[in-house]
């Protein structure tokens, strides 16, 4: 049996805190070989996160997978194909502190012989996706694909590598348990090194919001928006990530090209041109993969406010000839506004940081 494979399964406690009145002593009755996984709040972040706010919740709540390999080390495979964690999926909770703690599917426990391990995780998992994400053979990169018609399908792709929010070689996410073998088949048991080792989550995709208003389209304005279009180009629907890429430019880092489908989000209404800005895709934005503005057309339909007729296609707007910075980018949301003046379509753009939701920490105990 490897080194990998042994398991203590047996429930050991362990006093973890003493003072000197011995009845105030804690004693964790936890198994200390399991890595234990707990989350707190980003000090920068604009508003108190609750268990609603972790991104992908489903019925049953959100989750996040975990992989973790042998690191440093030359008895062992430290390759990413044959993990240690095999993209094993753990439970979101509120630990009741305004963070979050982690619950394993199935326990994962430290290596007996204390060696190091690292970690990388994300979220959805998996068979909560929607079918939008696929892990592959190296275990360390996702296969994404944008849903062919419903948007709203797409999940916010979050994922940790670091720390913190640098991309700093010591700050990988690194821990071992420092067990050591007393040499007659025993195992002297040890603490987590470090205490606390945090993981932070960050988004990889980029939001966009399409705005669209009126102004001065005829003597009276009796004009409406019946249909707004969002089309990208196939060769920005699919791409691999790769979970160990620097997280902290707002571009393309990581993302490689994959054949995909052309994908068409239709939006109809009858928003009416002389009664202000419509966000046609509503309160959820858009998620599309940064850096693809050029391979994002918009067409936009009119019609006749009285009699909802005659439907007529303006001419098609590219995303990428905003001028006005309406730049898809990585963690951060794009808003294009198209004003209809007659027969006229103005654009303007802009891009703004991901709001009130960017960063994650995790930390495992």
């Amino acid at each position: 049996m490897t080194m990998k494979k042994i398991m203590i399964l047996a429930t050991v406690a362990a006093a973890l805190a003493a003072c000197n009145n011995e009845e105030d002593a804690f004693v964790d009755n936890r198994d200390p070989n399991v890595i234990y996984m707990t989350a707190g709040v980003d000090a920068s972040a604009a508003m108190t996160r609750t268990l609603s706010n972790f991104p992908n919740q489903t019925v049953d709540g959100a989750k996040i997978a975990v992989v973790a390999r042998y690191y440093d080390n030359t008895d062992l495979a430290t390759n990413w194909e044959d993990p240690y964690i095999d993209n094993e999926p753990a439970s979101v909770s509120d630990n009741g502190n305004g963070g979050y703690s982690f619950t394993w599917t199935k326990d994962q426990y430290w290596p007996v012989g204390g060696n190091k391990l690292q970690f990388i995780a994300y979220s959805p998992i998996v068979n909560e996706s929607n079918s939008c994400i696929v892990t592959n053979a190296d275990k360390k990169s996702l296969t994404i694909t944008l849903p062919a018609t419903d948007n709203t399908q797409m999940p916010d792709i979050i994922v940790a590598n670091r720390t913190n929010e640098s991309n700093e070689e010591d700050k990988k996410i690194i821990g071992y348990k420092a067990n050591t073998s007393t040499g007659d088949g025993n195992v002297n048991e040890g603490a987590q090194n470090p205490v606390t080792i945090d993981m932070q989550f960050r988004h990889i995709l980029s939001q966009l919001d399409v705005i669209v208003k009126g102004s001065k389209v005829n003597a009276t304005n009796e004009a409406v928006v019946s249909k707004v279009e969002v089309i990208v180009a196939d060769n920005a629907t699919k791409k691999t990530f790769d979970m160990e890429a620097d997280l902290t430019p707002a571009t393309s880092v990581g993302f490689t090209n994959e054949t995909g489908t052309a994908s068409t989000y239709t939006y109809t209404g009858a928003w009416s041109l002389n009664s202000g800005a419509h966000t046609v895709n509503g309160s959820r934005c858009i998620y599309l993969f940064p850096e693809t503005e050029s391979s994002v057309t918009v067409p936009i339909y009119v019609k006749d406010a009285s009699t909802l007729s005659c439907e007529t296609q303006l001419p098609d707007v590219v995303l990428g000839s905003v001028t006005n910075g309406g730049y898809l980018k990585k963690g951060k949301k794009t808003t294009l506004t198209v004003t209809i003046e007659g027969t006229d379509v103005v654009l303007t753009g802009a891009v703004s940081a991901w709001e009130n939701q960017g960063e994650y920490n995790a930390t495992i105990k």
